[in-house]
């Protein structure tokens, strides 16, 4: 009978190093520094808009 194959991760390769494939995180205070951080969009706090804008206006009484 053929033994069932082995569980993922359970091979002879040693299994990816943490991160391996993704951009670093920037550091603090600097993202700048990492390329490709200063591609991506702004924080969803920057380009929220602000309080009420998006809200519709109160029904009239």
């Amino acid at each position: 009978m053929v033994p069932p194959p082995p569980p993922l991760g359970a091979g002879p390769e040693p299994p990816p190093p943490p991160g391996a494939g993704c951009v670093p995180p920037p550091p603090p205070g600097d993202p700048a520094a990492v390329p490709g951080w200063d591609a991506l969009p702004p924080p969803t706090g920057a380009a929220a808009p602000p309080a009420g804008a998006a809200a519709p206006p109160p029904a009239a009484p």
